[in-house]
C-alpha cells in the first residue's frame, strides 16, 4: 500500500514539474520573419518582437542581443546599449516588446543571417532572419543607324545589378527573337555586376522600321525592364573632290562634295600630307527629297603656296566610316 502511494506521489510530482517547465518555456515568445530584402544604399528594418505572459516587462530581467553571423553587433541590457556603426534600435519600444534592428545605407557585405536573441530571466529564446540584398539593373540599348539590306548589330548593356542571375531577351515589334548572344558576366569593384547582350540583324530584319527592345528580368524587378529602339537607316556619303583654277595669280579652288548621306552628323577636314589645313569653308547643309543630306566644303590654295607633288585630302568622318578623296 505504501509503495502504491509513493508511486502516485512521484507521478504527481513529475506531472507538476512538466507543467511548470512548459509554463516557463512559454513565458517568452520571440517572433520575426524568416527573411527580409533591401536595395543597395537603402535603410532596412529587421523586425523582431517578443512577448511575455505576465506584462509589463521588467527591465531588470531583460537582455537583448543581435548577431550577424557569429559576430555580436548589438547588445542591450540593464547596463545600457552597445552597438556597431550603422545599427540602431529604438530603446523607447523595447519594453513594449519591439526589438527590431535598423541598418542604414545597406551594402552587399551586409547580406547574410542575423540572429535576434532575447533573454528574460530565466528564459532565453532566439530566432534567425536572412537579409537579401538587391541592386536594380540599368538597361541601355545602343541606338545607331543601320544600312538597309545589310547585316548589323545591336548591343544592350545591363549594368549595376546584384545578385548575378539575370535573364535577357530581345523583342522585335513585341515578338520574341532568338539567337541573341550574351557576353561574359563581369563583377565591378563594388561587387555589382554588368553584362552585354548582342543581337545580329539580318537583312530581312531591317525591312520597314521595326522597333527592337532589350528586355531584362531580375529578382529586384517586379516587372521586366527594357530599353527600345526604332530602327533608323543610315546611308554612307558619296564623296567627290573637284579642282579648278581661279583667275591668273589667284590660286586654285578645291571643292569636296558629300551627297546622299543620313543621318546629318558629319565631320570634314582637309589634310596636306597628313597634316591639318585650316581656312576651309563649309557650305549649308541641304536635305534631299528622300530625306538624305548633301554638303559641300571648299578650300582655296593661293599662288604663294607650293603644293606640287603633295597630297591634298578631303577627309569625311561619318559615324565610324571615314572616307578620303
Amino acid at each position: 500500500m505504501e509503495n502504491c502511494v509513493t508511486g502516485k506521489v512521484l507521478e504527481f510530482l513529475f506531472f507538476f514539474l512538466l507543467l511548470l517547465l512548459q509554463q516557463q518555456c512559454s513565458s517568452l515568445q520571440v517572433t520575426l520573419p524568416p527573411f527580409q530584402s533591401s536595395l543597395i544604399g537603402r535603410d532596412v528594418l529587421l523586425p523582431c518582437t517578443f512577448r511575455v505572459d505576465n506584462p509589463p516587462v521588467n527591465p531588470k530581467f531583460l537582455a537583448l542581443l543581435w548577431h550577424f553571423g557569429d559576430k555580436e553587433v548589438l547588445r542591450y541590457d540593464n547596463k545600457g546599449k552597445v552597438s556597431s556603426p550603422r545599427l540602431f534600435i529604438d530603446e523607447k519600444l523595447i519594453l513594449e516588446g519591439n526589438v527590431s534592428l535598423s541598418l542604414s545605407n545597406v551594402t552587399i557585405s551586409d547580406r547574410g543571417t542575423y540572429r535576434c536573441s532575447v533573454i528574460y530571466s530565466p528564459n532565453t529564446q532566439q530566432k534567425e532572419i536572412r537579409l537579401h540584398i538587391h541592386a536594380v539593373p540599368e538597361v541601355g540599348l545602343a541606338k545607331r543607324s543601320v544600312s538597309k539590306n545589310q547585316r548589323a548589330f545591336l548591343q544592350c548593356s545591363i549594368t549595376g545589378f546584384y545578385p548575378e542571375p539575370i535573364n535577357v531577351t530581345w523583342l522585335r515589334n513585341g515578338k520574341l527573337l532568338p539567337n541573341s548572344v550574351l557576353g561574359p558576366l563581369q563583377q565591378n569593384e563594388d561587387g555589382m555586376f554588368q553584362q552585354d547582350s548582342t543581337l545580329t540583324l539580318t537583312p530581312s530584319f531591317t525591312r520597314g522600321n521595326p522597333i527592337y527592345a532589350c528586355q531584362v528580368q531580375h529578382e529586384s524587378l517586379p516587372t521586366p525592364r527594357q530599353d527600345s529602339y526604332k530602327v533608323q537607316y543610315g546611308a554612307v556619303p558619296d564623296v567627290v573632290v573637284a579642282k579648278r583654277s581661279l583667275l591668273k595669280n589667284q590660286g586654285t579652288f578645291l571643292q569636296c562634295s558629300m551627297t546622299d548621306f543620313y543621318p546629318q552628323s558629319i565631320t570634314v577636314t582637309w589634310l596636306r600630307n597628313g597634316k591639318l589645313l585650316p581656312n576651309s569653308v563649309m557650305g549649308p547643309l541641304q536635305q534631299n527629297e528622300d530625306g538624305t543630306f548633301r554638303l559641300n566644303s571648299t578650300l582655296t590654295l593661293t599662288t604663294s603656296d607650293t603644293f606640287d607633288k603633295e597630297e591634298i585630302v578631303c577627309q569625311v568622318q561619318y559615324k565610324s566610316h571615314p572616307q578620303a578623296r
